[in-house]
């Protein structure tokens, strides 16, 4: 049985599968546009091009490219020969359609004499706004407004009561989205103002209450606020309730413009609804002290207000402290069918500020940061119904101007400026189903927030999930079983061949939306396998449901004369709008040669057994596993254990006081005396064995006077460890080994490895052979060895097993299947994924590698390794968490080389 744990160590690579939604950004096979440093000079054009640069001749012909063309064939020399770009030098390359175009463009780039080349891509429809300011607003490219703006209706229709301290209803960039009371606007043309000391036209102003609301001349609103408490600031407009709704604090104006700045106009900044109709009402003023105060009777009237005069969504940021009366204000906004949304307050704290959070329908919106880390100061907690960005947001402020603030009364209008382009692009949804909508169209965050799982609410909003109605699950896998106790096996758990066996797993929905369509897919491209029913289908995955197909496993039959090998069987999940779980998993065929012999006296995930296995499955080599501590087996069933078995055995302790039994060193003895291998490997193995005999026997060494300080050992010249630095503790290894530890004296052993330098006498590793029995043993933990540049473990294993002992092929280095890599090479795993793939690259020989991250625009994103590699297959993580969903690309640079890897981000 196979524990995800150990997949995950092994080396798992893994597949993706593009979502249903999505779509790979297009391009032209077979041209690529390519720049030069300058013109070139084509000698022949019958066949393959032909230059007269011997250098890009050789890159065309590896490409096949059949010909080359200006891009711009009407450029005009003596008109733009002044202009520092040069689009003349832009060039279409053609080559046949079925080679890669990418891997074309790689191979063109290391010619001297050519800037760049980049696929011909075909550029989706967007809508991109001209907004200046638009590139500064983190926000919007967080929750991917950009992706959602596809799918663009106009918003015009929808109002968005924002109840706060006014709104500068003559900034340049509201003006065009203030709302009209078409019961006041006598003409119906929709004008804000003639002049932005008032409201309205002048013909209009006639101290009349032409449509019976109660409030005379409310052409866009109305201030609610007449002196209060004798705490109003001097600048402050706070004797009596007016017409004119404008902000003197600032607050509601950068509110309003989240809500529903002016869109595509070419002014300031831009918003989620562009074009939504803002009603500004006055319901807070600005204190002498600095601050803001809403009075609640003030609050009370402004929904009514909202409801009585046509708006579909009341925007409230304003903290806690509010009473019943606003509490039933929200109420009867529901049920009159409006959306209402409010701040959930700024104190870090889990308790709800007010009544006002219990309403019935009300969304309580936290806030987080760019990360998708909630906000330091929001508050959490069960009663949160959804997160939004809200920290550092680029919004209006009065007098025209824009400015950045923070706090959960920002996050609070974009939450009702998305529910407004959810309520446009579906205008037949009621108020629940638009809350329904913006609640299950979200992107889960707990990964990354785990001490408020629970307490931020379904997740952080998404425009382009909203947008497209992609109501997404989250699926996680557990462990991946292997199992022959089906028809066909027989139940030890060891695959030969001519058996049947089976892959199962448990999959849960921890999210809050059903997994549609979900299936499990089973892979291989060994020919020695045969998967006779390749799917297993569970339909739909209710949230907090876990689901597994263990009575039902996916079976698979393996050929009767297929070798003893390590197989790769790809097992994927996938539903709709879900991202997908793919694992690449080593299947060993056949007994195992080497026998891993556990005394390392731990348990669980702590068993160093998974280091060796990985390696092993590297260099692959079967392996089987037997621990001491336990008498038995662990993956096998009812196999009884015969050293003899197997070829040679790797021995190995850990730092448990006990000492290795009397009957377990006879063992040993006994399948030495027949001719057997044995690697001895444990820091503090040395004092576990009670035996001089042995020690003396099979070791041959004493300890002495010294001590290793680091963690670095060196390959003695003339041994079969000669030029070998093995690096212990490093980014791949169990990290165990613990400095300074004991160096030994060779006394009837062949020293082979020193600490510290190789000229030392500090001496860490010796071989002993006799007749027809080997051994060699390591004062050190060898499944501590690690990093990319020094030996690494499965290296280490092949020259032991390999190289020393002869009991396997013997391979330089290890890349995927156990060979050296012949080509450079880049690929990732899982590919979309989110929010981190594993990069895979090979080398054919060490060098100095650079991998970079680019966005689809060229632009550099990250720069991943910087460094010397040696020659196998190296990995590297990238974590995208604070990177919008979208294309990307990995270059992967050598000193005369280059790969390229696309990748997609799926949030």
């Amino acid at each position: 049985m196979l524990t995800k744990r150990t997949l995950l160590i092994a080396l798992i690579a893994c597949c993706g599968i593009q979502l249903s939604a999505l779509a790979d950004t297009p391009y032209t096979p077979g041209r690529l546009i390519v720049q030069l440093a300058e013109h070139p000079r084509i000698v022949d054009n019958s066949d393959v091009v032909l230059t007269d640069d011997p250098v890009l001749n050789d890159a065309l012909a590896d490409c096949w490219v059949q010909d080359i063309e200006p891009l711009v064939p009407a450029w005009r020399e003596d008109k733009h020969g002044h202009m520092e770009i040069d689009l003349s030098l832009l060039y279409l390359f053609h080559f046949p359609a079925e080679l890669d175009v990418f891997n074309s463009a790689t191979r063109l780039s290391q010619v001297p004499g050519v800037v760049w080349a980049e696929p011909d891509y075909l550029i989706p429809l967007a809508r991109t706004p001209n907004d200046p300011s638009f590139p500064s607003q983190w926000h919007l490219n967080r929750i991917e407004c950009e992706a959602a703006w596809d799918a663009f209706e106009d918003n015009s229709e929808i109002v968005v009561a924002v109840i706060d301290t006014g709104t500068e209803w003559f900034h340049p960039d509201l003006t065009d989205n203030i709302w009209v009371n078409p019961g006041e606007d006598l003409d119906g043309d929709g004008v804000v103002y003639e002049y932005d000391n008032m409201p309205g036209e002048m013909d209009e102003i006639n101290q009349t209450d032409d449509d019976s609301n109660n409030y005379v001349d409310d052409f866009i609103g109305w201030d609610f606020i007449h002196y209060y408490n004798n705490d109003c600031h001097p600048s402050e407009d706070c004797s009596q309730q007016d017409n004119d709704a404008r902000d003197y604090n600032g607050h509601g104006t950068h509110c309003s413009g989240i809500a529903s700045a002016v869109t595509d106009n070419a002014v300031g900044i831009s918003s989620v609804a562009w074009n939504a109709k803002v009603m500004g009402l006055r319901a807070a003023y600005h204190t002498d002290d600095g601050g803001g105060s809403f009075p609640q009777s003030c609050v009370v009237n402004a929904i009514y207000y909202a409801v009585d005069n046509g708006a579909h969504i009341i925007s409230m940021s304003f903290g806690g402290g509010g009473g019943t009366s606003i509490r039933v204000a929200c109420e009867l906004a529901w049920d009159a069918g409006l959306v209402t949304v409010k701040a959930g307050g700024n104190d870090n704290s889990p308790y709800a500020p007010d009544q006002t959070t219990y309403a019935e329908g009300i969304i309580n919106v936290a806030a987080t940061n760019s990360s998708d880390h909630k906000a330091m100061f929001s508050n959490y907690g069960s009663w949160i119904d959804v997160s939004a960005p809200g920290d550092n947001i680029l919004s209006t402020i009065p007098n025209g101007g824009y400015t950045s603030y923070g706090g959960t009364s920002m996050a609070c209008p974009l939450v009702a400026s998305l529910c407004a382009y959810i309520w446009a692009l579906y205008p037949d949804y009621d108020n629940a189903e638009v809350r329904h909508h913006l609640l299950h169209t979200v992107d889960y965050i707990y990964d990354i927030n785990e001490e408020y799982e629970g307490q931020l609410g379904t997740g952080r909003i998404n425009a382009y999930k909203a947008a497209y109605g992609i109501f997404s699950a989250y699926i996680t896998m557990g462990d991946i079983h292997l199992t022959d106790d089906v028809p066909g096996g027989n139940g030890d758990w060891r695959l030969m061949p001519g058996e049947t066996a089976g892959v199962w797993t448990t999959l849960s929905n921890i999210w809050i939306n059903p997994a549609y369509n979900a299936c499990l897919t089973l892979s291989t491209d060994d020919p020695d396998i045969t998967i006779t029913n390749p799917v297993y289908e569970f339909g739909n995955i209710e949230p907090d449901t876990e689901v597994d197909n263990e009575a039902d496993p996916i079976l698979f039959e393996i050929d009767a004369g297929a070798e003893p090998h390590y197989s790769m069987v790809n097992l994927c999940f996938y539903s709709d709008f879900s991202d997908s779980i793919t694992y690449e998993i080593p299947v060993q065929i056949g007994p195992g040669e080497i026998l891993i012999y556990d005394f390392d006296g731990l348990a669980g995930d702590d068993e160093l057994v998974q280091y060796y296995q990985a390696g092993f499955v590297e260099a692959a080599v079967n392996v089987d596993w037997y621990d001491i501590d336990i008498g038995d087996f662990p993956e096998l069933n009812g196999i009884e254990l015969v050293l003899s078995d197997y070829a040679a055995v790797l021995f190995y302790t850990a730092e448990n006081d006990a000492v290795i039994p009397a009957d377990v060193l006879d063992g040993l003895e006994g399948y030495l005396a027949e001719g057997g291998r044995v690697l001895f490997t444990g820091q503090y193995l040395y004092d576990h064995i009670d035996d001089e005999v042995f020690i003396e026997t099979y070791f041959g060494c004493e300890p002495s006077e010294l001590e290793v300080t680091n963690r670095v050992v060196y390959g003695l010249p003339g041994t079969v460890w000669d030029d070998s630095i093995v690096l212990l503790q490093g980014t791949q290894g169990a990290g165990n080994q613990q400095v300074p530890y004991p160096a030994y004296q060779p006394t009837s052993g062949i020293a082979m490895m020193s600490g510290e330098t190789v000229e030392s006498d500090k001496w860490v590793c010796f071989g002993k052979e006799d007749g027809n029995w080997m051994t060699m043993f390591m004062a050190f933990s060898l499944e501590a060895t690690g990093g990319s540049t020094t030996t690494s473990l499965s290296e280490a294993l092949l020259i032991v097993f390999a190289d020393y002992f002869g009991v396997v092929e013997s391979v330089e280095q290890p890349g995927a299947g156990g060979t050296l890599p012949n080509t450079l090479s880049l690929s990732s795993y899982p590919n979309p994924f989110n929010p981190t793939t594993t990069l895979r690259f090979s080398l054919p020989l060490a060098a100095q590698v650079e991998i970079t991250i680019y966005d689809l625009m060229g632009r550099q994103v990250e720069l991943l390794a910087a460094g010397a590699f040696n020659a196998g297959v190296h990995t590297i993580d990238w974590h995208a968490a604070d990177h919008a969903s979208g294309v990307y690309f990995a270059l992967l640079q050598t000193r005369g080389e280059q790969a390229v890897q696309k990748l997609m981000l799926i949030k």
